[in-house]
């Protein structure tokens, strides 16, 4: 490809990523919030990550999970997406009854399904207990054992929520969540197949009804389109990210071309522009490496 088409390229993006920049100072923390029976899932965050899709996932599973526990009082699951991890209990009083209600608070940057749900069930079981303490001590997700209770709750299938304007998406290629993967699937009902299994979903972009980018981490991605989805699909590398802490601006250039721009550090005020070439199915790493 000739330098003049990388200059074309750039400039276009250029235009794009000024057009829809937003300004930083006057950022404010999102806020999804969904009742399932009597969980009601809390997410906040920095910006719209996959994240918020994943705790509206795990309050459905939460549902199930006290239905088969007999567990019928209010349970609050409060995520907090953050850069460390802190788990925290809390019982709040309920004006209607005696019982107090559950307030389960999870700060992390990676919330995993099965851990939650261990979680919940610990203190559902030794509610009484954990009321003497006042609270949790001590408490590690991953010496619990999965219950059979967790194996059947995460043996159902639940399918991606499009409920949250911002994350809204129309395309040929969704997901489900069923036994600790994501399962990445086009058609529906007895059409619908698995194109792939994923265990975890970083960032889902839409490109257009016709494609969409999946980052499975913040350094990969596998790109889907309508009209291949009959090909193996090849994990993209991202190469020196930087800790990328913020979703991945993805723009359409046309139709082989998409730009993934981001801020490699906090401290970087110049954005890095990566445009993949799908019929060569190639990453161009930095645009401005080029240009320079």
């Amino acid at each position: 490809m000739r330098i003049g088409t990388y200059i074309k390229s750039f400039i276009l993006t250029f235009i794009i990523i000024v057009f829809f920049s937003f300004n930083c100072s006057a950022h404010k923390n999102i806020h999804v919030t969904k009742n399932y029976g009597n969980i009601k899932v809390h997410f906040t965050s920095g910006y719209y990550f996959e994240e918020a899709n994943k705790a509206l996932i795990i309050g459905q599973y939460a549902e199930d999970l006290c239905r088969k526990l007999a567990y019928k009082n209010d349970v609050t699951l409060f995520f907090v997406h953050t850069g460390y991890t802190n788990y925290s209990l809390e019982f709040v009083k309920d004006d209607k009854s005696s019982d107090k209600k559950l307030f389960l608070k999870m700060e992390d940057n990676n919330f995993q399904v099965e851990g939650v749900l261990k979680y919940l069930e610990y203190v559902i079981q030794n509610k009484k207990l954990l009321e003497k303490k006042d609270g949790l001590n001590d408490f590690n997700i991953s010496e619990l054992k999965k219950s059979e209770a967790i194996k059947q709750t995460l043996y159902k299938k639940i399918y991606r929520p499009n409920i949250v304007n911002q994350l809204l998406a129309k395309s040929g290629v969704s997901y489900f969540y069923q036994d600790n993967d994501f399962h990445i699937i086009t058609g529906s009902g007895d059409k619908e197949r698995v194109l792939l299994k994923l265990k975890d979903i970083f960032q889902y972009s839409v490109r257009d009804e016709y494609s969409v980018l999946i980052f499975d981490t913040n350094k990969s991605f596998y790109y889907f389109t309508n009209r291949d989805l009959d090909k193996p699909v090849e994990l993209v590398s991202i190469i020196n990210e930087g800790n990328y802490y913020m979703p991945y601006r993805v723009y359409t250039l046309s139709r082989n071309k998409t730009s993934i721009s981001f801020m490699p550090q906090r401290t970087v005020k110049e954005e890095r522009v990566m445009i993949y070439l799908y019929d060569e199915k190639r990453l161009i790493q930095n645009i401005n490496s080029i240009i320079d």
